[in-house]
């Protein structure tokens, strides 16, 4: 993503890492990863005068304010498409399965396996209608009419699980 953002200035890319990423990384191994070079990355990434880095607040003014969403996180496939963002879902090949809810989810977004098709994607979408809108808004029409959706989704959260 620094190669790409760099070489891609009519951009700008704000990078939001995951709040307990550096934790992990200071506490568990991850093989061709320290921990200074992850702050490292972090400092160069905001250096770049198309880039930036969000952590310790809140991610949905970012989101609000973007174009395109890429992300890899699962809570914002469903949570950005409210937003009514393009959304670029990158999964990897062996993700464990979602449930019939999730996959109904996913196809609200552009799902992709590796970072050069989703920054494909990117590229694309900031050029034509987004292709999942209609998707987006059939996914979160029943939570939009509710005033405390959040409560809606913990409550099918329950569910889901099984309390």
């Amino acid at each position: 993503m620094y190669t790409w953002t760099k070489t891609h200035q009519e951009l700008s890319v704000l990078f939001n890492p995951h709040p307990l990423l550096r934790e992990i990384i200071s506490t568990e191994e991850v093989p061709g990863l320290t921990l200074q070079q992850y702050d490292d990355f972090l400092k160069q990434f905001d250096e770049l005068p198309n880039g930036g880095v969000l952590q310790h607040t809140s991610q949905y003014g970012a989101s609000a304010a973007s174009d395109i969403i890429l992300t890899d996180g699962a809570s914002a496939f469903y949570e950005m498409q409210i937003q009514r963002k393009p959304i670029v879902a990158l999964l990897r090949k062996d993700h464990t399965a979602f449930t019939a809810e999730g996959k109904q989810i996913l196809e609200g977004v552009h799902v992709q396996t590796d970072i050069s098709a989703a920054q494909r994607d990117i590229l694309r979408l900031l050029h034509e209608p987004d292709s999942k809108l209609d998707k987006q808004i059939a996914n979160t029409k029943a939570w939009l009419a509710n005033d405390h959706p959040e409560y809606a989704i913990m409550q099918a959260m329950r569910g889901e699980m099984g309390l």
